[in-house]
This record gives C-alpha cells, sequence and structure tokens, in this order.
C-alpha cells in the first residue's frame, strides 16, 4: 500500500512540480485548458499502472476499481480538452471517490451513511468553493461530477 501512496500522491505532486519549472504549466491552478493535457495524461498513465497492478492482488481487486475509475474520467476529461471545455478535476475526484465508497459499501454490506452524508457534504462545499472563486462555471461542476461518478459506474461495469 506504500506503493499507492508514492504513485497516487507523491508522484503527481512532484510531476506536478516538474511541470511547473519546465513551464507546461505556469501556476498549480491549471486553469488554462491547454495547460492540462500534459498532466492529465500524466495521470492518466498513473491511474492505468495502479488499476492493473492492484487488480492482480485478490483481496485488493476493488481497490483497482478506483483507479480504473479515475482514468476513465481522466480520459473523458482529456477528450474534452481536445474541444478546449475544461471540466472540475476537484469534483471527478470527490465524487468519484465518494461513488467509489458507495461501492465499497453495497459490496462489503456495510452501513456507511454517516460517512456519505459527510461526503455528500463535502462534494456540495467543494463545488461552491470552486464556483465562488470562480475557478470554473456551473456546467465544468456539473460535468466533473458525471465524470468522476461515470467513471466508476464504468470500471464496475467493466471489472466487477
Amino acid at each position: 500500500m506504500g506503493l499507492v501512496f508514492l504513485m497516487s500522491y507523491v508522484l503527481p505532486l512532484s510531476l506536478l512540480i516538474f511541470f511547473k519549472q519546465i513551464k507546461l504549466i505556469s501556476d498549480f491552478n491549471i486553469s488554462e485548458a491547454r495547460e492540462r493535457k500534459t498532466p492529465i495524461l500524466s495521470f492518466m498513465i498513473i491511474s492505468l499502472l495502479l488499476g492493473s497492478f492492484i487488480y492482480k492482488i485478490p483481496d485488493f481487486k476493488i481497490l483497482s476499481l478506483l483507479f480504473f475509475g479515475c482514468l476513465f474520467a481522466l480520459s473523458m476529461a482529456y477528450l474534452l480538452l481536445l474541444i478546449n471545455f475544461k471540466t472540475s478535476l476537484h469534483l471527478i475526484g470527490i465524487s468519484g471517490f465518494t461513488a467509489f465508497f458507495i461501492l465499497l459499501g453495497l459490496y462489503f454490506n456495510t452501513n456507511n451513511l454517516n460517512f456519505i452524508a459527510l461526503l455528500i457534504f463535502l462534494n456540495g462545499a467543494l463545488a461552491t468553493a470552486r464556483l465562488v472563486l470562480k475557478a470554473h462555471s456551473p456546467l465544468e461542476i456539473i460535468i466533473g461530477i458525471i465524470l468522476g461518478i461515470g467513471g466508476i459506474a464504468l470500471s464496475v461495469l467493466i471489472f466487477l
């Protein structure tokens, strides 16, 4: 699981710092649609590698759905960049994690309603913050939520 932490947190953060140093991105907000292509492609590769690695471990197979879902959502976000549409990566992440956590509760037949309610609240708080900061339009927020949930749903349909 240390490898998962390194590849899903440390490596992407290091890549963003590297991309800023070589001027592929102007700032960490990556507010320009054209600047998002390389980071998203990099994170897609990381998601594919992690999902493939974890999928081979029988006891952790369900965790691979999170990374494959991320891969599918980022792939759609990348395709939208080709038509110069920027979606909220924050909302892809939080809504995908929420959908994944709901899936875990259903899969293991556990009652996680309090945590799910907290996650749904955090989805709303994050969406509101992105709107207040004028980082995204309402449509970009909605598309981010749809891609996050849709990525997890697609990974469940394919791999479970």
